[in-house]
This record gives C-alpha cells, structure tokens and sequence, in this order.
C-alpha cells in the first residue's frame, strides 16, 4: 500500500462494517521468542505512513498478530496507543490459542508424525490444518502426496486421534 512517504508491503487488510485493518502477521519458529516493543513501533510507523495517505471517511485500524507472546512493554505502548494486537496468552478472550481452540484450527505440524517433506507437500495444496488432513486415507495420502505407506498410516491415524480428542 502507498503511504505518504513510502510503499509499504502489507500482509493483510481486513475489514468490518466500519474499520479497515491493516494486519502486520509476524511468525517466529523458535520457541521462547517474544514480540518486543520494537515490533509494535515498526507496525505503528506503516500504518501511520500508509493512513496518511489515505482517504479520510474510512476508519483504519493497525492490527498486529504473532504467534508469539508479548513482552510488557509492547502490550502496554499497543494500549496506549489502541493498536489491536493478537498473540500467544494476548488478549485474554481473543488470544491466538484462544481462537485455535475454539475454532479447531490446528495446524498440520500439530501432528507429530508430518515431517518436512509432507508439510512441504500439504502446503503445495493449500492444507494447513489438521482438521483438512481428515478426509485423505492412509492411501490417498501416499498417492497423492507421494508419502512412504508406513507415514501415511501414522500420519491418518494420529489425525483420527487427534482430531477426536480436540
């Protein structure tokens, strides 16, 4: 999106029947790793840049989402300044694994058995969740996917297990 100064690339907008968000999606794969203050400040300066630019009937609203926890400091300057942030344990109702749970969208990698190559294969087929890998077979995983038949059993039956005990 055009800000005032600059292009900026923008992961997501999103809209309501009165806002327009513009989402910064931050994804972090190791464990531990906090979203600092820093991330929150680099949001907060696009999104002004970009809003500056924009017309002014439309309400924008700065949006960040991470898979991480918050450090203190960045909870308390995204109050300060009503920045809409969505992380690990953050906000209490509306925190990611809030909504993962509610929603039953848990990711594939939430199976043990789904190693590199057959994340690589399901996200080639636009399958993220758990819950997709549902609907294939033990033999339709290793046909379609090309998975080694003892994988693909593991891999139906952790999903058959994990799916019933969500």
């Amino acid at each position: 999106m055009q800000g005032k100064c600059i292009t900026h690339e923008v992961d997501v907008t999103a809209e309501d029947d009165k806002d327009l968000f513009i989402i910064e999606a931050k994804y972090h794969n190791s464990r531990g790793t906090r979203s600092d203050v820093k991330t929150v400040l680099y949001t907060y300066a696009r999104f002004l840049d970009i809003k500056s630019n924009k017309k002014k009937d439309i309400n924008y609203e700065p949006w960040l989402i991470t898979n991480t926890k918050f450090t203190s400091q960045a909870i308390k300057y995204s109050e300060c300044q009503s920045i809409k942030v969505t992380g690990w344990n953050y906000p209490k109702k509306e925190s990611l694994n809030n909504l993962i749970e509610e929603k039953n969208l848990y990711p594939v990698t939430a199976i043990p058995s789904v190693n590199r190559y057959a994340r690589e294969q399901f996200s080639k087929a636009g399958i993220y969740f758990a819950s997709d890998l549902k609907r294939f077979s033990s033999q339709k995983l290793k046909e379609r996917f090309g998975i080694f038949e003892d994988l693909a059993r593991k891999i139906e039956n952790e999903v058959n297990d994990f799916i019933n005990n969500k």
